[in-house]
């Protein structure tokens, strides 16, 4: 019998001499980022290169634009945004088109189809995942600009990149509204460009300026039951969040409980805020409608919950028939 390959496997990681079976419709896509280039007040990337089996190639290329002047004098917030760009682009095409994958998973594709359902009714239009710590934003959001075209950022990422210090050591260091301010220059500064999946930081929404910055885009709400958050910070550490310390306790019982606690409370402190998104993704609904386990969820699971929703948004505002 011939020996045959697993095409889910990454190329790097198969057999030499073991032939890539593979049907003729499928493409081999490589994730990457490329044409990029900058200059005072404009910012051009491409939004990822689709290369067929064939002979033929597909590129898509769009740009972002920023109205300034010359003269405009650049935010720490805004510089660091623009090199994350640069920097993200210059990774993707130097690491992920050294070991391109196959992706054939069934949640994978139909992301893929529903986010080309929605490129052209979006319009560049941005999005803006708001929820709890540990709700999986950043995960989630990176899942979606894949799929979209689009560039992602997370904006606790580019407070540390300005600020040259990490969210839990501004809290520490008692400077935790230094940090809401420079979280709000992110997001008013993120909101004057097109094509973004923005991962905010779960604070984001008790400030009324950042609702004004995001609704010049989608707001999606990722809500997922603080017990399953609680299980989730406790299992990585609580050393990276700033609002909770359960480093006093001695067993995992003992953190999980102040963990909950803490989080109810942050959460009875939030959910209006929260509920005020454009669209709202609950994982237990997810869960209900799959019949699984909020654990079994995936990312990319969740990321087509969230094109559901805008899809239906968009369709009662008349953007999709």
């Amino acid at each position: 019998m011939a020996t045959t390959c697993n095409p889910c496997l990454p190329v790097s990681a198969r057999a030499p001499g073991v032939p890539v079976s593979i049907n003729a419709r499928r493409e081999l896509r490589i994730k990457c980022r490329f044409s990029v280039s900058s200059s005072t007040g404009e910012l051009f990337a491409g939004d990822g290169r689709l290369f067929t089996l064939g002979s033929s190639r597909r590129v898509q290329q769009r740009s972002l634009k920023l109205e300034t002047s010359e003269q405009q004098h650049w935010s720490r917030v805004g510089l660091s945004a623009r090199n994350a760009l640069l920097d993200e682009t210059r990774s993707r095409v130097q690491e992920e088109t050294q070991s391109p994958e196959i992706a054939f998973c069934e949640d994978e594709e139909s992301l893929k189809r529903k986010a080309a359902q929605l490129v052209q009714p979006l319009e560049g239009t941005c999005i803006y995942l708001v929820g709890m710590m540990g709700s999986g934003k950043s995960t989630v959001g990176r899942g979606l600009s894949e799929a979209l075209g689009y560039s992602f950022f997370d904006s606790d990422k580019l407070v540390e990149q300005a600020w040259g210090a990490s969210v839990s050591e501004m809290f520490r260091a008692g400077r935790e509204q230094d940090f809401r301010n420079a979280e709000e220059d992110a997001i008013e500064w993120l909101c004057r460009l097109t094509h973004l999946v923005v991962a905010t930081g779960g604070g984001a929404v008790i400030r009324h300026k950042n609702w004004d910055s995001m609704r010049h885009g989608i707001t999606a709400w990722l809500d997922v039951p603080v017990e399953v958050l609680a299980r989730r910070v406790v299992a990585v550490g609580c050393h990276s969040r700033p609002l909770l310390d359960t480093s006093n306790d001695t067993s995992e019982d003992a953190a999980y409980k102040k963990a909950l606690a803490r989080l109810t409370s942050i959460f009875d402190e939030r959910c209006d805020m929260y509920r005020k998104s454009d669209v709202v993704v609950s994982l237990k609904d997810i869960a209900g409608a799959r019949g699984i386990e909020i654990e079994a969820i995936t990312p990319t699971m969740i990321a087509i919950e969230v094109l559901d929703e805008i899809a239906e948004k968009l369709e009662r505002e008349g953007r999709v028939s």
